[in-house]
């Protein structure tokens, strides 16, 4: 069982993408910290050998002050470089690792982010919580209640058996055995047990997290309902159940703490009788008996944690086990560019022979669909629902990778480019988030930089600014979690003056007026067409009214292009359209 988990940890860490690749970056502090701590145990057990050496020679009388001279300036010289190595340690072991949990922090944040547009699909909020949350936290734990503390004991260890194998080998024996018996065999026999429990305390916390959520989503139905206690009691059940599972590795922390001091006794009582068998043939050599016995003492701090360090291991191997699986979910296979490009307008946008499929079960969405897209031009696409309407805008924006055929912007494959995407498209939707902040502040996310008079600008351009000026506050009006204080037209006009202060050359609507009454739709798609004339556009609908501003039609059905045309040539030549658009502008 051991043997077996021992092989999976190491088939791990060998494709593993959060953990030993910041080992391997800043080796040279890595170093410095492990010999910083191997420098502060050497001065603690220094001091304490020098003091029983002192303490001994003094003890005897000695006839001249200056016989004892070199050891007290050794005294004095070990207790300052114990707690001064100890603090820089402490400052580079800390230091190191605050850094390398942003680095961290960084990377989970571009993960993420790779997988936008489907963290809905693929996420519960609580499960993103527990990731940014609480996995995070643990690996920076990893680093300095693990790593550090088991590096600097097994080279403290190392270090301790040559230096003692060259002056007793059968002492050396001896100390090897009980020693190993605490940092090896004690770890190894107690890992099997330590997994179970802390799987079991982490996936208590993962569905904490879960619950969590949920129940504070549902806060207001909560409190409409007076059920405020319950919800209280709904969520502590589990702070219960985490309690219990503490408490449980508290009591077994104890029990092998007390064995692991046992056997720190037990080779206490080895060294005393070692040394007064070895160390009493002369009064000089008498002087080291106490010696060896106090060095052993400090050295107690340094072993004493590794056990503990070990069994946290199950702990963190979850939560890096989880950052991996994310990584590989939402690997993107994309080409990195040696430097950024400044942003070009592309001249014409193709699909060549592009087909896709989310599995290989799943029905194929497109089947060899190609389009030819230039500057400027508006394409409406319409179709049925799931026909891969969506899928085609993430296909162009590189969220997501085509099975077959290619996605270029004037001849260059669209992964290629993927360090320019921000830069190109806007993308509205019919649900776009708006957050509990100031107007202000939600319409600066197009551009950071933008002064309070762009903002109003483009406040006015979507017609929200007669409401502005009719609050309190403003533009500093706080709307509230989604909006919650607008209608859903002033939501989407709202969100609209995002776009228009981004000012991308590339628009991508996905249904934007849905839920809309049919004034406020119109009202929008207006505003749309009229600021955003200078702009390639591509508009998914179901509503035919209002196409007569587009250049070109798709219509997307079994995966191709059963209908392609400009408006006015698709009502002349095809029955079909014509009579979908009689039907919706209620002609029929």
């Amino acid at each position: 069982m051991n043997l077996k988990m021992i092989k999976n940890a190491y088939r791990f860490l060998k494709h593993d993408q959060w953990f030993m690749p910041f080992l391997k970056k800043n080796r040279a502090s890595l170093f410095l910290i492990f010999f910083l701590g191997f420098l502060t145990f050497f001065c603690g057990s220094a001091l304490m050998f020098v003091s029983g050496y002192l303490i001994s020679s003094c003890a005897r009388h000695p006839y001249n002050l200056f016989l004892v001279y070199v050891p007290v300036v050794l005294t004095r010289a070990f207790g300052i470089g114990r707690p001064v190595f100890k603090y820089i340690e402490r400052l580079k072991s800390h230091n190191w690792v605050l850094k390398t949990t942003s680095a961290l922090r960084g990377k989970l944040y571009k993960t993420l982010e790779r997988d936008g547009s489907f963290l809905s699909r693929h996420f519960r909020t609580g499960d993103l919580l527990d990731l940014l949350a609480d996995d995070l936290d643990h690996l920076e734990n990893f680093y300095l209640r693990t790593i550090f503390p088991i590096i600097v004991a097994y080279l403290v260890f190392f270090l301790l058996m040559i230096f003692v194998g060259i002056s007793n080998l059968y002492l050396a024996v001896a100390l090897f055995l009980l020693l190993s018996t605490i940092i090896f065999l004690i770890p190894i026999l107690a890992l099997p047990a330590a997994y179970s429990r802390y799987s079991r305390q982490k996936n208590l916390t993962q569905k904490q997290y879960e619950h969590s959520t949920e129940a504070f989503f549902g806060l207001r139905d909560w409190k409409i309902a007076h059920r405020e206690q319950d919800f209280t009691d709904y969520n502590s059940q589990f702070d219960s159940q985490a309690a219990k599972i503490k408490d449980k590795n508290r009591q077994l922390e104890l029990n092998r703490n007390l064995l692991i001091q046992l056997l720190f006794g037990l080779i206490a009582t080895v060294l005393l009788c070692w040394s007064g068998t070895n160390l009493t043939a002369s009064k000089m050599m008498a002087n080291y008996a106490a010696s060896v016995v106090l060095a052993f003492f400090p050295l107690m701090d340094c072993f004493l944690p590794v056990t503990q360090a070990a069994l946290e291991l199950p702990l963190y191997s979850v939560s890096l086990k989880r950052l991996n699986d994310l990584s590989q979910s939402t690997s993107i296979k994309t080409v990195a560019t040696s430097q950024k490009q400044e942003v070009a307008l592309p001249e014409q946008i193709a699909f060549d022979h592009v087909s896709f499929n989310y599995g290989p079960k799943e029905q194929a969405l497109l089947v060899d669909f190609s389009l030819r897209v230039h500057k400027k031009e508006k394409i409406a696409i319409l179709g049925p629902s799931g026909e891969g309407k969506t899928t085609l805008l993430q296909l162009l924006i590189g969220d997501l990778s085509a099975k077959q055929g290619t996605i270029s912007f004037d001849g260059q494959p669209i992964s290629e480019r993927q360090n320019q995407r921000s830069s190109w498209f806007s993308y509205l939707n019919q649900s776009a988030f708006i957050f509990n902040t100031t107007i202000l502040n939600n319409v600066r996310l197009g551009n950071e930089r933008a002064s309070n008079d762009d903002v109003k600008r483009v406040l006015a351009q979507v017609g929200l600014q007669e409401f502005v000026s009719k609050l309190s506050k403003g533009v500093d009006t706080i709307v509230e979690e989604n909006g919650s204080l607008l209608s859903g037209g002033q939501r989407q006009r709202l969100a609209l003056a995002r776009i228009l202060l981004k000012d991308a050359p590339i628009l991508l609507l996905d249904e934007p007026t849905v839920g809309l009454d049919p004034l406020t739709e119109s009202q929008l798609m207006q505003t749309i067409f009229k600021t955003q004339k200078d702009k390639t556009m591509f508009w998914i609908t179901h509503h035919l009214a209002g196409l007569e501003q587009v250049d070109r039609i798709i219509f997307l059905e079994k995966g191709k292009a059963s209908m392609s045309g400009t408006p006015q040539w698709l009502y002349d030549h095809d029955p079909r359209f014509r009579r979908l658009y009689d039907l919706d502008i209620g002609r029929i």
